[in-house]
């Protein structure tokens, strides 16, 4: 995330992956990104045999405030 949007100056940063993959999810949320079900799409290109594709992202801005936030929780 920081190569995204310090070196490459990205707004948004996305992520997919498909519905069954909780690890996944949990990873997403982790990181602070947040469901994007109005990116949500179907592609059995990506994954056949799951082709419900569920999308997360994050803000450069969400991200700057949860890395403030973070670093405030630090001793």
């Amino acid at each position: 995330l920081e190569l995204a949007f310090s070196r490459f100056s990205a707004d948004e940063v996305i992520a997919l992956t498909v519905e069954g993959n909780h690890p996944s999810w949990g990873l997403m949320l982790g990181l602070g990104m947040e469901r994007r079900p109005d990116l949500d799409f179907d592609s059995a290109a990506l994954h056949p045999e799951h082709p419900f594709i569920i999308v997360h992202a994050l803000t450069r801005d969400h991200w700057q405030a949860r890395r403030a936030e973070l670093g405030k929780a630090r001793p």
